[in-house]
């Protein structure tokens, strides 16, 4: 594999929960150079099966469990490092390649921003790890990128679950973007797909009394309803 890639990284929610000494649940590899090529080079030797998508250079394998072994398939996301700019808010991104540093300064959140090499020279050594992730400079006639949360709204709800989930909080700066994102409607940019599956995930975190309450504070309980109006007693 070694010719087709210059590192491969261990990246994003994997390393944070082995960090809170949670189960790890996604298996996320970030390359840089042909992630594709080392996804199905890394499919043949696990014995899996490989779904690329070249539009985004990423990549899906799937192993099987053996026969009497429980629990669900193995599943492992393989992406090259990339950057991500957006046309407009709430569009879907545009893709460009780039270090392991430029692919982290993407990434949402700090909790995100992590990697870990699977080099053998460097084995376990942290990548990054950032609290706010910059934002890439882009060249002037692509056009400038737009700010961390206006660019991909449902990255506001992401912020909630993981308060919700780990207790963490929004620092001063990213509650005043989500509420920017709020006042401005940039949710109703998104289709009705997008926001299903980010309510679906929100609303099957835990403590969902906090998730409402939220996401009332932030001024986001139309994005439930255009009429829902949270209350205490409903929050509870």
């Amino acid at each position: 594999m070694a010719a087709a890639y210059r590192g491969a990284y261990l990246v994003g929610g994997a390393v944070r929960d082995l960090l809170l000494d949670e189960g790890v649940s996604d298996i996320d590899i970030a390359v840089e150079g042909d992630g594709i090529e080392f996804a199905r080079e890394l499919a043949a030797r696990l014995g899996g099966r490989v779904r690329t998508h070249q539009k985004f250079q990423t990549a899906v394998i799937v192993v099987e469990r053996a026969v009497g072994e429980a629990g669900a398939p193995l599943r492992v996301d393989v992406a090259s490092t990339r950057t991500e700019f957006y046309d407009y808010p709430a569009a879907l991104p545009k893709v460009e390649h780039a270090t392991i540093r430029g692919d982290l300064a993407r990434r949402d959140f700090s909790i995100n921003a992590m990697a870990v090499s699977l080099n053998p020279r460097d084995f376990g050594r942290p990548a990054r790890l950032l609290r706010r992730p910059p934002r890439p400079a882009r060249a002037a006639h692509q056009g400038a990128p737009q700010p961390e949360l206006h660019e991909d709204p449902t990255r506001i709800f992401r912020a909630v679950r993981y308060e919700d989930r780990y207790g963490f909080r929004m620092d001063r700066h990213t509650l005043a973007l989500a509420r920017a994102c709020s006042e401005m409607d940039l949710i109703g940019d998104l289709s009705s797909a997008r926001l299903r599956d980010e309510l679906v995930l929100l609303l099957d975190e835990p403590r969902i009394s906090f998730t409402l309450g939220r996401l009332r504070e932030l001024g986001l309980q139309h994005a439930l309803h255009p009429r829902l109006a949270l209350d205490d007693r409903s929050a509870g």
